[in-house]
């Protein structure tokens, strides 16, 4: 008889029997975790993406609205004289 046969069964070692720590259960943990990481940091990238870009487009509306404005009290100032000029001018104001 062998030195692993006991009772007539094969017995492969101790290595064998019990829960080790390399399955799944460990894995899927660490798994999880690192998903969840993956996507707060995606979610924080997308709104600072999406914040930057409103800021962006409002500060290019804004500048957009006066430099059209400013084109049109030109417009409208070419033909006025000094006084009348001020006057509109603190009018907008």
């Amino acid at each position: 008889m062998h030195k692993k046969e006991k009772n007539g069964k094969k017995h492969h070692g101790k290595r064998h029997h019990g829960k080790s720590h390399h399955g799944k259960g460990h894995h899927e943990h660490h798994h999880r975790d690192h998903m969840w990481w993956c996507l707060a940091i995606g979610a924080f990238l997308y709104t600072v993406m999406v914040v930057a870009f409103a800021v962006t487009f409002r500060i290019f509306v804004y500048h957009y609205s006066s430099y059209h404005t400013l084109n049109e009290m030109h417009k409208q100032s070419s033909d006025l004289s000094v006084e009348e000029r001020n006057k509109k001018f603190l009018e907008m104001k």
